[in-house]
């Protein structure tokens, strides 16, 4: 005859075993975020492998180092000692800040000028930065006229601003992602203003990027973007949807076009830049497009083999124009 003991025993056995299993079957599906704010913006970090508290003190301290590098907001970072620098004073800067403006005057060259980083002055006063101001409009001049970079030192040749904000989110989304990569996790989504890089899946799933409608108020997709891959994809998005204002019934936003030093005028809501690049060029790309409008990038998209869209209005709402490789 079977005891009640050993029957307790069974069912207490058999119920500890089904709730380990429903735990690991949860799991399965479970995934990690962490999220805080940086950079006048916030970043999400999602994974399906556990993320610690050591982990995510090692990315908040990578953001705030890069934050002290590339703010044009904080008096003490690197960015602000150059934009308060006198003419031909030589000044130490980090391999970091290097690379991103290295990055930015190869930008400058392939876009014709139309990517420009030395506006900051232009961009201040019109409100969407610090309140620094030269008495001085910006000039429309080569970037070597401006400035030298070579060996770590940077040298001003006349007076202007660097405003970072169209590629440094990006290299940092890029520094996040080798900071994953040393750390062993082979599969996550980072989000830092959103600009984007996703690399593997969550649990056999894809993971699935939004773009935000851009005619709406509300944070909502307007069309998704499936990924599952060992390679990173790193997508940015540009566009005047949010920040911008009127004045004078003249709609003024934060993007210049450098070659009249006025808010961009364009009939594009947004544009979406992906691939398997650095997220720092996918930013860097945006931007570009977002100056020059549909009809040329996408020219330039398809001869450089560039997944781009744009999100274009028209006379019945909105439509999607999009490169031969998105």
């Amino acid at each position: 005859m079977i005891s009640r003991n050993f029957i307790a025993k069974t069912l207490a056995f058999v119920v500890a075993t089904l709730c380990v299993y429903t735990a690991y079957v949860y799991n399965q599906k479970q995934v990690y975020r962490v999220s805080g704010s940086i950079f006048g913006s916030s970043y999400n970090i999602i994974s399906p492998t556990y993320i610690n508290d050591q982990v995510h003190q090692s990315i908040k301290d990578e953001l705030n180092r890069i934050d002290l590098i590339a703010s044009n907001y904080k008096n003490n970072s690197e960015l602000s000692l150059i934009n308060q620098a006198e003419i031909n004073k030589k000044i130490t800067i980090s391999n970091d800040l290097q690379k991103i403006i290295e990055s930015s005057i190869e930008f400058n060259k392939i876009s014709n000028g139309a990517f420009d980083v030395t506006l900051g002055n232009t961009i201040n006063q019109l409100g969407f930065g610090p309140e620094i101001f030269l008495n001085q409009r910006d000039k429309v001049i080569d970037y070597q006229e401006k400035f030298t970079i070579n060996n770590n030192l940077f040298v001003k040749r006349d007076y202007f601003l660097i405003d970072l904000s169209a590629i440094a989110k990006g290299y940092a989304v890029d520094k996040i992602a080798d900071l994953l990569d040393q750390l062993n996790f082979n599969n996550y989504f980072i989000d830092i203003g959103g600009e984007v890089i996703v690399k593997g899946n969550k649990h056999n799933q894809p993971w699935i990027i939004g773009i935000q409608d851009p005619s709406s108020q509300l944070i909502k997709p307007i069309m998704q973007i499936e990924h599952d891959s060992n390679k990173r994809l790193s997508m940015a998005t540009s566009g005047e949807y949010r920040n911008y204002y009127v004045k004078d019934a003249k709609t003024i936003s934060h993007t210049i076009n450098p070659k009249t030093l006025e808010s961009i005028s364009q009939t594009s809501l947004s544009v979406s830049v992906k691939g398997n690049f650095d997220c720092m060029s996918a930013d860097a790309y945006a931007t570009w497009f977002n100056v020059i409008g549909p009809t040329e990038s996408l020219e330039i998209a398809n001869s450089r083999q560039i997944a781009v869209m744009f999100i274009v209005k028209n006379s019945n709402g909105i439509e999607f124009r999009q490169s031969n490789y998105w």
